[in-house]
């Protein structure tokens, strides 16, 4: 084999070689803007997903807040309660919010010898649970014609909280002291939670805390 063709083989060699490495060069750069496109788009669905997250946490706490999702009024609710337990007296109501089954009334009341605790939807105003219990001792059975102030009242606590930073996620009316109290919990996002008492006769603040 002469010079002439050894140095033509050993060209051929090289071109070969550089065009491999040409070729891992080139396909090492599409990998890599591949990751860097596959990145970006990562960071912009993220960046997505936050915003919709964070108007779906502003859309519950307006929903919260208003209770624009509400159809059915706290009498309603005592009404429902008594269709099923008309001998008793209503020791306790309350509009409550759980992650599960979201917003529910809750009514207690006893005939002297039971004691009962109803659940009611309150958007269609369907009987969810009725549980029973031998009566106990409690503090009192409250005027039910008080039981309309205790929406106001929570509404009055998210207004003076501050609308933009809170929202009522849970209320109740009972006796505490012989005295009808309307209790309000406020909750918001990066914020403490605060808890109202009122005055259900008078609407007078007792306690914020």
């Amino acid at each position: 084999m002469n010079k002439k063709l050894l140095s033509v083989i050993a060209l051929s060699v090289a071109l070969v070689g550089c065009q491999q490495q040409a070729k891992n060069a080139a396909d090492s750069a599409a990998n890599k803007a591949e990751e860097v496109k596959n990145a970006a788009v990562e960071k912009v669905e993220n960046a997505k997903n936050a915003m919709e997250d964070k108007a779906e946490e502003k859309s519950d706490a307006v929903t919260a807040a208003t209770h624009e999702n509400i159809k059915v009024t706290p009498e309603e609710a005592v009404a429902k309660f008594k269709e099923a337990h008309a001998d008793a007296k209503i020791e306790s109501v309350s509009l409550d919010n759980d992650d599960d089954k979201g917003f529910y009334y809750e009514v207690q009341g006893s005939n002297g010898a039971e004691e009962f605790e109803v659940e009611i939807d309150p958007v269609t105003g369907d009987v969810t649970r009725d549980e029973k219990e031998k009566d106990s001792d409690n503090d009192g059975f409250i005027d039910e014609t008080l039981v309309a102030k205790a929406m106001d009242l929570a509404k009055k606590a998210i207004e003076d909280a501050g609308r933009d930073k809170y929202y009522n996620t849970a209320w109740e009316i009972s006796v505490k002291d012989g005295v009808n109290v309307v209790e309000v919990e406020l909750h918001g996002h990066d914020v403490p939670e605060l808890e109202y008492s009122y005055n259900a006769q008078t609407g007078e603040l007792i306690e914020k805390k």
